[in-house]
């Protein structure tokens, strides 16, 4: 026997491990996301739910396991199925308080090891050498129902690795609840088959040990427990012989029926009766031999599968109270609903009033046309100096009819701060009713609450921002648009202004002399014309003429422009405007269903996660087919 210290230390954190395939332990973990749902209790980090990859698979056993409460006989039937006192018998006392383990000799190593890690200095192991036996180890665990936490934690622990967990109640506890409810947790995570339930101390209904028992035609019953090929169900507790009023039949199958209803199982377990103060009498003797048969990889390996499916069938139970398609219906209306509210109460107020307003504003206008008006003056010789000593009347005309600074961002704060339209007070109060009329906003939005005037107003400032942007590429883009120029253009530049200049006070008036006379007297008229221009009056007159052409040429070159800047603008002000970068309506679009984006993200999330709930469920219903 290796007896390992037998202490009351506090026991180690254990990290958590995933209960249930990885899809469906996955699927839960997104529902708990989505939905705000507490997560199911077999997820929990200390949930006594058969792990999906114990140390025991890899070291070649399984566990058996007793589990039950005080003074239900577990040490007594421990030391009957083993054959000898390796467990100590308490009527008293703490009772069981470490884990014993009565293992073969060659598992004993790797079994500390396991034990060290989860229930360390808490544990002994008593060894033998029943070949028939190698892979087996027959566990007894503290009590359930203990005063003490750190029993419970014990079991609890345990109970992640026990593949055939083996439920003794006594006749007189057998109706506790508190049992079947730590029943029930197990059971979430392993297939009811796997199970073992006795009712031990059957003795005590018996008036006369000595005397021949009513309850030994019990002993008879053909079921089979924790065997290969083992079966469950009420065809398994057939005794003839037993009368309709024995005591034992009664007790058998009111128990048999609450671990029914507790546990939800499809069919009615079969219960054994035993004593182990009389080893040989009852259904001990079955029992035992039922215990003593090894099981074969391949029946280990199946009832693993069977428990991995009721751990994927209890995590679709879970989901299937979650509703997740009715929440995803319901995020679908609310998500219809919250876009009437946002296109009633924001879009209409911006697309109808707003943005019509700063499309008008000449301050838009001449945002855009500015730049390109002084790229292209800037091309044409003598116009620019006209563009220079008129800028300062321009700028007063400017200053008189836009007050305001006409730049992107000066535009979007000045039409979306008017006082007829306070958007962040709109957009508080769309989504306090929205709020309202679906509480589920509120989680939605737990980060962004736009109901709030901190949020709200972040959210217009998001908008103003978000124009302003569409503003400067427009101007970027127009001003690309409208000055791109060539080379071949700057021939008639120059000719309608350098020519210009040459032209009329010179050229033309020397020209038509020259063709209206003889040589000798066109260069005597000639001579005589140039003295005439020098004069101060014809100097003057052609100064005017000149200055009256190229103002004039200066207007035209500015109207162009405009009209050009206009055509442009009114192409971007079309809904169906293939950039929405460029176009206002659309960004402001854009923005409501940003807002609402939560709402869709969610539903959209929910859609696809009920796919995936069906899916599993598909999955399931074919693997028990």
């Amino acid at each position: 026997m290796t007896d390992i210290a037998r202490t009351t230390s506090p026991l180690p954190a254990v990290a958590p491990v995933a209960a249930g395939s990885d899809a469906a332990s996955e699927i839960v973990r997104r529902a708990v996301e989505l939905t705000g749902q507490s997560a199911p209790e077999m997820l929990d980090d200390d949930a006594p739910v058969l792990l999906d990859e114990s140390p025991t698979q890899a070291a070649g056993f399984y566990l058996v396991g007793l589990i039950g409460g005080k003074e239900v006989g577990k040490s007594a039937l421990v030391n009957a199925l083993v054959g000898k006192p390796i467990t100590r018998q308490t009527s008293h006392g703490p009772g069981t308080e470490t884990v014993i383990a009565y293992s073969h000799k060659s598992r004993s190593t790797a079994l500390a090891a396991m034990l060290d890690r989860e229930v360390p200095g808490r544990y002994e192991i008593v060894t033998h050498e029943i070949d028939a036996l190698r892979r087996q180890i027959l566990l007894d665990l503290p009590d359930i129902d203990s005063h003490f936490a750190s029993h419970l934690e014990i079991t609890r622990r345990m109970l992640r690795h026990m593949l055939f967990p083996v439920f003794v109640q006594s006749i007189e506890k057998y109706a506790d609840a508190s049992p079947q409810k730590l029943l029930a947790q197990v059971a979430a995570g392993n297939d009811w088959t796997n199970f073992v339930f006795c009712l031990n101390k059957v003795d005590q209904l018996d008036a006369s040990p000595s005397s021949p028992s009513p309850l030994e035609p019990l002993a008879r019953d053909p079921g089979r427990g924790l065997s290969e090929g083992s079966s469950h169900g009420d065809d398994n507790h057939s005794t003839a012989t037993s009368p309709a009023d024995d005591p034992a039949r009664q007790i058998r199958d009111d128990y048999a029926a609450r671990l029914s209803r507790a546990l939800r199982l499809p069919g009615t377990p079969r219960v054994w009766m035993i004593s182990a103060v009389h080893p040989d009498r009852y259904e001990l003797p079955e029992l035992a031999a039922e215990l003593s048969q090894q099981r074969s990889d391949e029946s280990v390996a199946k009832s693993r599968a069977l428990a991995g499916r009721r751990k994927d069938r209890s995590l679709l139970d879970w989901l299937d109270r979650c509703d997740i398609p009715g929440r995803a219906e319901r995020l679908g209306r609310l998500e219809a609903d919250a876009m009437e509210l946002a296109a009633d109460r924001l879009g209409v107020p911006l697309l109808e009033g707003s943005l019509p307003r700063l499309l008008d504003d000449p301050a838009y206008r001449l945002l855009m046309s500015d730049g390109v008006l002084e790229k292209r003056i800037a091309r044409w010789p003598l116009v620019r100096l006209i563009d220079t000593l008129l800028r300062p009347l321009t700028y007063l005309v400017r200053q008189n009819a836009t007050p305001a600074a006409a730049t992107p961002r000066g535009l979007a704060d000045r039409h979306l701060r008017a006082p007829e339209l306070p958007l962040a007070e709109q957009i508080q109060g769309a989504f306090a009713q929205l709020q309202q009329t679906h509480p589920a906003v509120s989680r939605l939005y737990a980060d962004r609450k736009l109901w709030e005037p901190m949020d709200a107003e972040t959210a217009a400032d998001d908008l103003r921002g978000t124009i302003a942007d569409a503003l400067s590429r427009q101007q970027a883009v127009v001003q690309e648009t409208l000055t791109r120029g060539g080379n071949l253009g700057a021939p008639i530049r120059w000719l309608l202004t350098i020519g210009a200049v040459l032209w009329f006070p010179i050229v033309q008036p020397i020209l038509d002399i020259m063709l209206q006379s003889s040589v000798a007297a066109t260069v005597k008229q000639a001579a005589f014309l140039i003295v005439h221009i020098l004069g101060v009056t014809p100097l003057l007159e052609t100064a005017a003429f000149l200055a009256i052409y190229l103002v004039a040429l200066w207007l035209v070159i500015q109207w162009d422009a405009h009209q050009r800047v206009r055509r442009l603008l009114d192409r971007w002000r079309i809904a169906e405007h293939g950039d929405d970068g460029l176009n206002l309506t659309a960004q402001v679009l854009a923005w409501i269903d940003r807002q609402l984006d939560p709402i869709r993200a969610a539903r959209r999330q929910l859609d696809e996660l009920a796919k995936r709930v069906e899916s599993l469920r598909q999955s399931l219903d074919q693997g028990s087919s």
